[in-house]
C-alpha cells in the first residue's frame, strides 16, 4: 500500500540521520579521547550520545506510530 511505503522511507530517512549523528558522535568522542588520552571522558561521551538516540528512537516511533 501507499501508507506502507511512505511509512517505509520515513523510518528509513529517519534511521540513516539516528545512524549518521551515532557514527558522528562515536567518532568525536573517539577524536577527542585520542587527544586527551582520557578513556573516561570517551565513556562519557559513548554513555550520552546511547541516551540521545534512545531518546530520539523513543521520540520517531511515537511520531511515526
Amino acid at each position: 500500500s501507499i501508507n506502507q511505503s511512505i511509512n517505509q522511507s520515513i523510518n528509513q530517512s529517519i534511521n540513516q540521520s539516528i545512524n549518521q549523528s551515532i557514527n558522528q558522535s562515536i567518532n568525536q568522542s573517539i577524536d577527542r579521547s585520542d587527544r586527551l588520552g582520557s578513556i573516561d571522558f570517551n565513556r562519557v561521551l559513548l554513555n550520552r550520545s546511547v541516551v540521545y538516540t534512545g531518546a530520539i528512537c523513543v521520540a520517531t516511533e511515537s511520531v511515526v506510530a
